[in-house]
Formats: structure tokens, sequence, C-alpha cells
């Protein structure tokens, strides 16, 4: 099987407008008019395969910062309907994930303690690097613009100068985060000493997919938007960090080939080298266990996904010296 990206993004544009169209039926949500959805991950990213999850995210923006549990439970319904209708994986967690973040909370707390612990981060770092809106398009644009201005507090005192450096911190933690994430999941999965051979194993090559995800799709997320940034080589306005979050995590490295013909030799082989990985890993669950137990196999991807990071930071070192002064801040 080739990978054909336009075609994958074809068919994740028109799943998402068929779930759309399931989901604007409901009676609730018309009612909801300041209120938002959008998906992240392989949707998020348009790069779904008939096998991948549909992860969704709720923003609201009421004045009052409450929205109604019943109101809340109305609509949860009309979406595991619409999600079971188009014979969708069911969603992770048991539906704990359905959640709705209020933007008054999301921004109150941007950069505190409580920024992580309530999934605000997560909430706002996926909707700013790999998004698409599911319900309400007028209100999730007017959300990621004003997302976008709470990180430009300074602009106007620094028009000449100013440096994105609050939300580049941001996606660096972010990118930090996931990675000390992966790593305490997956001890506390084997802290249970009755499971069985088994379940150990199997456990085992759940952690290794999740662990091969975090090194190709999650650090794609996160550095193409850096890499972006760093090229641009310019005091960045809104509107320019807009157009980059627009952009796929693929359409950004695809952008910054065609802008430098110096580093296209570079993205051409992490381009191959993330299609290789979804190739390979989007499959149905038990032949992705199967897989990624052969040892050969395990091998094989861990070696491929050095050879990514290699690249990704290589292509840092070059673009970044041309920016010294952002990269800077990145050290």
């Amino acid at each position: 099987m080739k990978i054909n990206i336009t075609t994958k993004a074809q068919y994740s544009i028109k799943r998402l407008e068929e779930f759309n169209k399931l989901i604007e039926k409901s009676i609730e949500l018309k009612s909801q008019d300041s209120f938002c959805i959008y998906a992240t991950g392989s949707y998020g990213r348009l790069e779904a395969s008939k096998h991948s999850d549909l992860d969704l995210f709720f923003l609201s923006n009421q004045e009052n910062g409450k929205f109604s549990k019943i109101a809340k439970a109305l609509i949860d319904s009309d979406i595991i309907k619409a999600s079971r209708k188009m014979k969708l994986p069911e969603f992770s967690g048991d539906g704990a994930y359905l959640e709705i973040h209020n933007l008054k909370d999301i921004y109150s707390e941007l950069g505190s303690r409580k920024d992580d612990y309530n999934n605000f981060f997560t909430a706002r770092m996926l909707l700013l690097l790999e998004s698409r809106a599911v319900y309400n398009n007028d209100g999730y644009e007017a959300m990621l613009k004003t997302t976008i201005d709470k990180y430009y507090k300074d602009f106007h005192e620094h028009e000449k100068s100013f440096k994105p450096v609050f939300l580049v911190n941001d996606v660096i933690r972010f990118w930090r985060t996931m990675c000390l994430n992966y790593e305490h999941n997956r001890h506390r999965k084997f802290e249970d000493k009755k499971m069985s051979k088994e379940e150990v194993a199997e456990k085992k090559n759940e952690a290794h997919i999740k662990n091969l995800k975090l090194k190709f799709s999650r650090k794609l997320t996160c550095y193409s938007f850096l890499l972006s940034v760093l090229y641009a080589n310019k005091v960045l306005k809104q509107g320019d960090i807009l157009e980059i979050i627009k952009q796929t995590p693929l359409q950004r490295l695809e952008s910054l080939k065609i802008a430098n013909p110096h580093i296209a030799k570079d993205i051409s082989n992490l381009i191959s080298l993330y299609f290789w990985f979804l190739e390979r890993t989007q499959k149905e669950k038990s032949q992705l266990i199967d897989w990624i137990n052969n040892s050969v196999n395990r091998d094989d991807a861990f070696n491929k996904s050095r050879e990514f990071s290699k690249l990704i930071f290589k292509l840092m070192i070059d673009i970044g010296s041309d920016n010294e002064n952002l990269m800077y801040f990145l050290v």
C-alpha cells in the first residue's frame, strides 16, 4: 500500500463533513451559539484512514463560564449516535474526554499549574497545532484568533522586533509534556503484578505503538510549526501565525520545501519517512499489535524513528542558523 496524502486529505474532509451533517441535526447543538467542536489527531491532520479514531474537543465561550449538564448529556448522546452511525471506533476512555472547556478558563490559566492538570493546555495546543472545525466553523475561527491574541499581548509595544517566544515556549513545553506523560503512563501499566504474561506482552506492544506515534505524528505536529516559525525570519504578526496554524503538519513541510531549495532534499526524506510510518501504522488494532510484536519490525520502526528525529534536528539547526535571535530562545 502506497500512501497518497491527497487521497487521505479528501477522505478525512469527506468523513468530517459527513459527521458535521449528522450532528447539525441535533436540536440541543442548534441552541448553542457560543460553542464549537473541533477534531484533532489524524482527522485534524487530514491523514485519517478507516481505522482512525475521531478525537474531539469542545470549546464554549459562554460569558458565565457554565454549561448545563443536561445540555451536555444530550449533546454527547447525539455525537455518540452520529459516530456509531458512521461506524467510527468508540471514543477512548469510554467517552471520558468528551468534556467542555470554557475559553475564559483556558486563558486565565495559561501557563499556570492548573493549565495541564485541567487539560486546558492540551486543548489549546491541539487547537493551534492540528485541528479542524467539526461544528460551528465561525465560532472555531474566532476562538483561534482570540487564542493567538493571548500570545501577542506585548506585540503593540514591540511591532518592529516582536518574537513569538511565549507561543514557541508553549509548543516546546507541549512536546516535552507529551514525552513525560508517555513515560508516566508506560510505567503505570506494569504496576499490576496480577497480570498474566500475555497481558504484559500486549501492554508492552501497546506502549511500543504509542511510542512510535509520539516519535512520528506527535513530534511532527510540534516541530513542523517550530520549523515554520524559525524559517520566517521576520516579525510574525497574528495573521502570519494563523496561516501557519491552518496548514497541516505535512503542508507546513511542503511549504518549507518549496520556499527553500537548500533544505528540499532533507524535507523530502522527512516526508518519505512519515509516509512509511502512516503506511505501517494505519491498520486494524490486532494487525498493528502483531506487526509491532515482531522484533525485526520493531527494530526497523525505531531505527526509522531515530532517522526521523535526526532529520528534524538537522533542519532546526539549518533553518535556525538564519534566525539566531529566535533560536536563542529555544536553548
